[in-house]
Order: structure tokens, then C-alpha cells, then sequence
């Protein structure tokens, strides 16, 4: 008996197609994030879809014989720039019951072969602490390390947020305003918002520079928010006196996960560090969360372990570790 397996276009793939796997897909899931609610196949599909403008999905479905044992995955930006264009972002697992008879090699050829046919040299992808196997797969097929983060989740019913406005109080903010954006941006003020986003927050020695936007692609960007039935608040801090923006914060959710929220990046533009405006957009963000959002109980958020003062901040307002990754690179001519 062999491994064979099919690849699809994420926009192609249907429900009925994607049933016979949901058993690998929870056994996975739940491997990785125990705590964590398994995605039903219909939201897996739709995350599976909701890709950027420009990104092209693929997903290949492993069988043993007859028997679903695992899948792969793919994104590649066709309007990425710098070194991102060199790069295929991948994922690849096999159910526990069907490891060790090839299929991870199986699959790693599949996603080496389209990397080379979408003329891409390296693969990138993430491991979790809570599967040590994958890990060790990785690193014999030679791939590196080269991004340490933290997974952090806050428990939005034990928050104590009159403490930590308490605490907000005694920072100084006089010259600065704080403002949100519910949803797109303006049109009028994308340029300085593409500046803003563009921030950029310790990687240690990661070898892609961050992906840099402009006001194109913040357009195309939030054109495709509605589509997804994503739901975006993104909390700013303007210097009153420059009337520049210093620094940003934002939150993301699909109404029909109402209790799981997202904290994307969090930055501040270096020369305004130190002065508590960091803390001040995290505390005002949980504010506007626990008015509007009552059914949202946890927040999660991912931070390089590089980034020391977000770890620290992120500590101080009670977000917990919930799991480690670990990014690693892979050239596709070197896989052994």
C-alpha cells in the first residue's frame, strides 16, 4: 500500500470533497492546539479561501490506500516584492496513525515540485512545541530555524480592566490623540497609514523582509475584508503636534466565531517608544472589546520571542503563553 494524493485549487474544492479528511484535520488540530476549538470543514474552507488579492492557494489531499492520512498546503504571492517573491509559504501533516510510512516525504516532493513550477527557491513554514515530531521532520529534510514566537492568549472573563486603567492613568499623554478605524481606512489617509503599518518590530535574523505596503495594496487589501466577513478595528496614536501618525494596534474576528478574537501587529514608531502609548492603544482596544464585544472571551496574539518589550507588555495585561512555533526556511534545491 502507497501514498497518492490530489491537488486542488482552494477556490475549486468543495465541502463534499474536504468531509472524508475532517477526521484528519481534527486529530491534527487537536495534536497541535488541544485547547482550541476544531474548525468545522465549512470553516476551514473559508479560511482556506479567504486569501489576500494576488495570493494563490493550493491544497493536496493524502490517502493511505484507500484512506484519508493527510493533507498539504500552499500560498504564493504573486505581488510580493523583495525576497517574499522567492518564497512559497507551506504546511504539510500526516494523522498520527499514518506516520512513518513516507507520506511526509511524499507530500514535501509535491510542494517542492510546484515551488519549482511557480519558480519559487525556498519554502517557508511553522512548527508548534506541542508536536516535536514535526520539528524533527523539518530539520532532517534540512530545513532551519529562523523565527522563535509566542502564541499568548488573554482571557477575556477573569480581565481585571479597571487595574490596568488605573495604571494607564499615570502615563502621560497630553500631546498625543488616540483614534479608531472600524473597518477600511480612508481612502484620504492611506499613504500615511501604509507608513504607519510598515513599522517595523524585532524578527531576530528572519532572512524575508516584512512584506511592504502602499496605498494599492491597502486598498485591494480591504476590498477584501467583506468578502471574508472579517471584521477589523485598527486603534491609532497621533502626535498632536506633528499630526503624524506614531503608532497602531488592531483586532480581527469573524462574527461567527464571536468568542475567538485576534490581535494582529502592535508598533510604535521608534523615536515615540518608552512612553506608554504602546500600553495605552492594548488597554483602549480592551475597553472597545468588553462594550461592544460581550460574547468574545479570549484574545490571542503572536509575538517573536525577539520582541522583549511586546512580551513584557503583553505579560503585564495578563496574556498567558497558550504554545511556541518556530518558522523554518527550506531551499528547495538543498531538500534532502
Amino acid at each position: 500500500m502507497t501514498f497518492s494524493w490530489y491537488r486542488w485549487d482552494v477556490r475549486h474544492v468543495t465541502e463534499a470533497d474536504l468531509r472524508p479528511f475532517a477526521p484528519v484535520f481534527g486529530a491534527l488540530s487537536r495534536e497541535a492546539r488541544p485547547d482550541d476549538p476544531v474548525l468545522t470543514v465549512a470553516s476551514r474552507l473559508e479560511g482556506w479561501r479567504a486569501l489576500n488579492p494576488g495570493v494563490h492557494g493550493l491544497l493536496w489531499l493524502a490517502r493511505w490506500g484507500e484512506r484519508p492520512a493527510g493533507y498539504a498546503t500552499a500560498r504564493i504571492n504573486r505581488n510580493a516584492d523583495t525576497a517574499e517573491g522567492q518564497v512559497m509559504r507551506a504546511f504539510l501533516g500526516i494523522h498520527p496513525a499514518f506516520r512513518r510510512r513516507g507520506g511526509g516525504r511524499a507530500l514535501l516532493g509535491a510542494l517542492t515540485e510546484t515551488a519549482e513550477e511557480f519558480g519559487r527557491g525556498k519554502l517557508m513554514g511553522t512548527t508548534s512545541d506541542a508536536v516535536p515530531e514535526g520539528a524533527a521532520f523539518v530539520r532532517a529534510v534540512g530545513a532551519r530555524a529562523v523565527l522563535e514566537d509566542r502564541t499568548e492568549q488573554l482571557d477575556l472573563r477573569s480581565l481585571d480592566l479597571p487595574a490596568l486603567q488605573a495604571r494607564l492613568a499615570q502615563a502621560p499623554r497630553e500631546g498625543f490623540t488616540l483614534g479608531v478605524w472600524d473597518g477600511a481606512y480612508p481612502e484620504d489617509h492611506l499613504a500615511e497609514i501604509a507608513e504607519l503599518l510598515n513599522i517595523e518590530t524585532p524578527r531576530g535574523n528572519h532572512p524575508v523582509a516584512r512584506h511592504h505596503l502602499t496605498p494599492q495594496k491597502l486598498r485591494a487589501l480591504d476590498q477584501a475584508l467583506a468578502p471574508r466577513g472579517t471584521r477589523r478595528w485598527t486603534f491609532y496614536v497621533r502626535e498632536r503636534r506633528s499630526g503624524r501618525l506614531v503608532g497602531f494596534t488592531r483586532i480581527t474576528w469573524q462574527p461567527q466565531r464571536p468568542k475567538w478574537l485576534n490581535q494582529g501587529k502592535t508598533a510604535v514608531l521608534p523615536a515615540y517608544r518608552r512612553q506608554g502609548l504602546g500600553r495605552w492603544l492594548k488597554v483602549t482596544l480592551l475597553e472597545k472589546v468588553r462594550a461592544e464585544l460581550p460574547q468574545a472571551q479570549v484574545i490571542e496574539t503572536s509575538t517573536a520571542t525577539s520582541n522583549v518589550p511586546m512580551l513584557n507588555l503583553n505579560r503585564e495585561l495578563g496574556f498567558r503563553l497558550s504554545h511556541s512555533s518556530t518558522e523554518w526556511a527550506l531551499e528547495v534545491a538543498r531538500v534532502r
